[in-house]
């Protein structure tokens, strides 16, 4: 019986579906956007929510690619296994509950939770 394939001797069996999702949050800071995300640990600022959605999207494409065709190769499961600091961590939770119960007091939109998944495409396999 074979072994499971490994990678810098971790299982590749490590390897999940929601290793593919990021988390994101994005507030509202003196008429600055900042995103943060959770996994990986990226953060972008912009005058814009769609700009600074867009500038973390950019943001993740050129992480990845470059963990996992790039230059860092080598260095794709320190890289891809990255989080962000717990501040971030305690800062998400903490915002996260209080917009939910600010959300019934008012409908601002200071801040937003979403997920984004990482820019992966399947590469064809050839028999």
């Amino acid at each position: 019986m074979n072994a499971l394939p490994k990678i810098r001797n971790k299982p590749i069996s490590e390897v999940s579906p929601m290793n593919l999702v990021i988390r994101v949050f994005a507030e509202r800071k003196n008429n600055q956007w900042q995103a943060f995300t959770l996994e990986l640990g990226l953060a972008v600022q912009a005058d814009t929510l769609p700009e600074v959605k867009h500038k973390l999207e950019s943001m993740i494409l050129s992480y990845v690619t470059d963990a996992l065709t790039g230059e860092d190769r080598e260095h794709a499961y320190e890289l891809l296994n990255r989080r962000a600091t717990w501040r971030v961590y305690l800062n998400y939770y903490a915002l996260s509950c209080f917009s939910y119960v600010a959300s019934f007091l008012d409908h601002s939109k200071e801040r937003i939770f979403y997920k984004e998944p990482m820019p992966l495409e399947p590469k064809a396999c050839t028999a």
